[in-house]
């Protein structure tokens, strides 16, 4: 399966997001998240949105790093208890900026409160889609 997996790579079919482990406690270590490039395949409304904020995170963090701004690398936060962010940037290895996903969900995440104290984020970005509009809600 792993080498399936790092074919599907190396054709720009799939990437993989790794997940954050340093500072946050009982967290996942060792399973990524794999997404698509072209996200327009997915069926799934929710799931389309989220592999299209990952992609664009992903070339985010991508040209932050080609510009000489440091080592910017993008991961997924979970624990075993199912608490997760979506999306968390790093900047030379340290939390740097949270980005949850919803798609018709107005609330902040409650995975918010457990873990943002963990990561030591001044703040984080909540990107909701509604059918009507796409807003971003900074949470502090």
């Amino acid at each position: 399966m792993k080498r399936w997996i790092s074919y599907l790579k190396e054709l720009y079919y799939v990437f993989e997001i790794k997940p954050y482990f340093k500072t946050i406690k009982r967290s996942i270590k060792k399973e990524g998240k794999l997404f698509l490039w072209d996200w327009s395949e997915i069926e799934n409304a929710g799931a389309r949105f989220e592999n299209l904020v990952a992609s664009h995170l992903l070339k985010y963090c991508h040209f932050l790093s080609d510009s000489g701004q440091g080592n910017f690398d993008l991961h997924y936060l979970r624990t075993k208890e199912k608490k997760e962010i979506d999306f968390l940037i790093t900047h030379n290895g340290i939390p740097w900026l949270p980005v949850e996903v919803k798609c018709n969900e107005t609330s902040p995440s409650p995975s918010w409160s457990k873990l943002m104290p963990a990561l030591k984020c001044k703040q984080g970005i909540q990107v909701l889609q509604n059918v009507w509009y796409l807003s971003i809600r900074i949470c502090e």
